[in-house]
């Protein structure tokens, strides 16, 4: 776990994969660097100004979510910009992370932070401080739809979040017409999201398996990181 590891030795460690990162996908390909939550705010400090000279679009949620103002509070200690919010569902968390001096780019999941309508208005708050929307999606082509009407909908859009999971065999029980061409997603033209349920799969016959996480869990039993 980060938590558990010398700080510059962690330092190194990323550095050094983010610097492989920049030099596999050339200067003409934003990254954004995926923290997940595992570091402390004395440990995101060095680690974000270590991995700033490579210029990711954003380093997302490096610091875990117990604190709005903790959030805000490195997001002003620091000139690279950050992104996170996929855990918040309001407006008034996305407004107080903002106020405080927060993130330049806002993370709302359509599925945690009350659909297209409530987080349209997460959008607006972050317009009126000039914060950009990078909306969270990993479940499915259901969610993907959703999010890509929304970023059609309003002038702060930067990037989708796509997962293959949308093209894997989870999803065959749904029939998207939203379609990936390289590296954009075309609007779909039909009626509504543009999804439909296909009753027929075998998946959709299947009985449904409720996932299992594990907390991961430092070595004196304590939880390393929320997920």
């Amino acid at each position: 776990m980060a938590g558990d590891m010398a700080l510059a030795q962690l330092v190194h460690e990323v550095t050094e994969r983010v610097a492989a990162a920049r030099e596999a996908a050339g200067r003409n390909v934003d990254l954004i660097l995926e923290f997940h939550r595992r570091l402390t705010p004395l440990q995101a400090l060095p680690v974000i100004e270590a991995v700033s000279r490579f210029h990711p679009l954003f380093t997302e949620d490096p610091i875990q979510i117990d604190s709005i103002v903790s959030q805000a509070d490195l997001a002003r200690r620091i000139t690279a910009p950050i992104g996170n919010g996929e855990r918040l569902n309001t407006i008034w968390e996305f407004r107080e992370l903002l106020a405080h001096g927060g993130t330049q780019y806002l993370r709302p999941d359509l599925g945690l932070a009350g659909g297209i309508t409530h987080c349209k208005k997460i959008a607006a708050i972050a317009e009126s401080y000039h914060a950009a929307i990078v909306s969270h999606n990993f479940l499915g082509p259901v969610l993907t739809a959703a999010s890509a009407h929304l970023d059609a909908a309003i002038p702060n859009f930067v990037v989708q979040e796509y997962s293959m999971i949308d093209e894997g065999p989870s999803a065959a029980a749904y029939t998207s017409s939203l379609q990936r061409e390289g590296g954009y997603l075309l609007l779909p033209e039909q009626p509504g999201l543009g999804v439909r349920l296909d009753r027929n799969t075998d998946l959709w016959l299947s009985p449904y398996i409720t996932p299992l996480h594990q907390t991961p869990l430092r070595a004196d039993g304590s939880v390393a990181y929320s997920v």
